[in-house]
């Protein structure tokens, strides 16, 4: 007669005694086996996640100089901070040389980061301070072309590598942490003026509406955008000048561009490479 293996007091003593060792030894090893199908199934989570983190930290820590000759601008901050950026005159002529203008006519000395959202973007180059309130200020020059891909801009002509390279593999700047770009009207694509951002998180999702034309060169100055996109940012309606709009995203406590320079740095002799540079982007 066949009995169940729970069921060993049916049997002798001596019976019992095995059968309740060898059920024992059956769910040892029915334990160890689920254990080990667990453990396989939580590995490719844990190698998913190692994954994600080794791709996404090129984009927080691969800094450096591209072109050694490429304008480099010094925004000097109120709090105390500084970001240094890279702009890049051959993917982005028109828009360079429209900052490039105002930071030698002093515009941005004295203008706030007047628009801040945490885990995107910091937005300055148009607002200034006035007996206690943001006055917009007024631009000195007029707008510039949208050179990005939905404006029917592609790639200029230019004798940089950089460009040939660009425009060979047909590349874009990408709206990754660290990359400035032009701010601009929402449903008017020639609509830019003074006014840019820095991402200070991945905001691909700009990609080809938007004209980025630059990048932090150091991690001393990506920790800087990282800080200000923390600040504590008003969650009611405040004055814009005369006119009260929506500005929840207005900094509680202001941070100003105190000066605006051009600066001469030492190149390194081995600049970035191609292949060191993720925040480009091969199509839109």
């Amino acid at each position: 007669m066949k009995y169940p293996i729970s069921a060993p007091f049916f049997l002798g003593k001596k019976r019992a005694k095995v059968l309740r060792s060898k059920e024992k030894c059956v769910k040892r090893r029915l334990l160890i086996v689920v254990g080990l199908i667990l453990l396989l199934c939580l590995l490719p989570l844990s190698a998913c996640s190692e994954k994600k983190e080794q791709e996404e930290e090129p984009f927080l820590y691969t800094f450096g100089i591209l072109n050694a000759e490429d304008p480099i601008v010094e925004l000097t901050l109120s709090n105390g901070d500084s970001i240094r950026l890279e702009l890049f005159p051959w993917l982005a002529p028109e828009t360079v040389d429209n900052i490039l203008t105002y930071v030698r006519e002093s515009f941005y000395d004295g203008v706030a980061f007047h628009r801040i959202i945490r885990g995107f973007m910091i937005q300055t180059g148009g607002f200034e301070e006035r007996d206690g309130a943001l006055y917009k200020k007024t631009p000195t020059h007029a707008t510039i072309k949208g050179e990005f891909l939905l404006n029917g801009f592609t790639h200029p002509e230019s004798d940089s590598v950089w460009a040939q390279w660009a425009a060979y593999y047909n590349i874009y700047l990408s709206h990754t942490p660290g990359v400035i770009s032009m701010a601009r009207i929402a449903n008017s694509y020639n609509s830019a003026s003074s006014e840019f951002f820095i991402c200070s998180a991945d905001s691909s999702g700009l990609n080809g509406g938007y004209a980025a034309f630059g990048r932090v060169i150091d991690m001393q100055s990506m920790d800087a955008v990282l800080r200000l996109g923390k600040v504590k940012t008003h969650d009611e309606e405040v004055y814009y000048g005369a006119e009260i709009n929506p500005a929840e995203d207005v900094p509680v406590q202001r941070v100003f561009i105190t000066s605006a320079r051009e600066v001469q740095i030492e190149v390194p002799e081995s600049t970035l490479s191609p292949s060191e540079v993720p925040w480009f982007t091969f199509s839109y």
